[in-house]
């Protein structure tokens, strides 16, 4: 199976750094209500046990083995445990966000170095079909061009400013750098993919 060469088109910045902020939030309720839980277990369990725990359910679980009169409530147990339950179960509920997102070491959560590159990947655009990479490689080529024509002196700060009105994919910025339009590109690649489509069908009826 052939391989398709991916370019990357486009980061979109804006939704990842959002999605960033949002993960941080939860972060920041997780590590509040997390030491509730722990001192529960006298702050005696491992990272992995602390994994383990799901909600407030798993909690007693894990206790129940200890309980002095198994056939009592629960409370009653705690009682006997010499436990505090007071703001246990608000604080359970963080449990149920420490995902395959999130790192716990001696104790504390953080974000896994994982996720801030899927972050990334999830909004970044790349070429997805051969059209798209050849109209890709083509704008490429051609802003390079322009860039030699502007350093030679062939091409004006008029003509720059003309050619950025009639370009459709390609913009010269005015350090002379140049920037892909990513929704452009991929309009190019259809019109090229359209194109072939007409081409191959003449050639049927030739």
């Amino acid at each position: 199976m052939k391989t398709i060469k991916k370019y990357k088109l486009w980061i979109d910045e804006h939704s990842a750094n959002s999605a960033v902020r949002s993960k941080e939030q939860e972060l920041k309720k997780i590590n509040s209500g997390l030491p509730t839980v722990l001192r529960f277990f006298d702050n005696e369990l491992s990272d992995q046990e602390i994994r383990e725990l799901k909600d407030y359910n798993s909690i007693v679980d894990k206790l129940r083995p200890q309980f002095p009169h198994p056939s009592a409530k629960d409370d009653v147990n705690f009682q006997l445990l010499g436990k505090e339950i007071n703001g246990l179960k608000d604080a359970s509920l963080i449990l149920k966000f420490i995902n395959e997102d999130y790192l716990i070491k001696n104790g504390k959560v953080e974000i896994s170095p994982l996720w801030y590159d899927a972050n990334i990947e999830r909004f970044t655009t790349y070429t997805k079909n051969e059209n798209e990479i050849e109209a890709y490689e083509y704008s490429i080529q051609l802003a390079e061009l322009l860039q030699n024509g502007i350093k030679k002196g062939y091409i004006s700060k008029e003509i720059k400013g003309g050619i950025n009105k009639v370009m459709q994919f390609l913009y010269l910025n005015e350090d002379d750098s140049y920037t892909i339009q990513v929704g452009r590109l991929q309009q190019a690649g259809q019109r090229a993919e359209a194109i072939k489509i007409k081409a191959d069908k003449l050639k049927k009826t030739a």
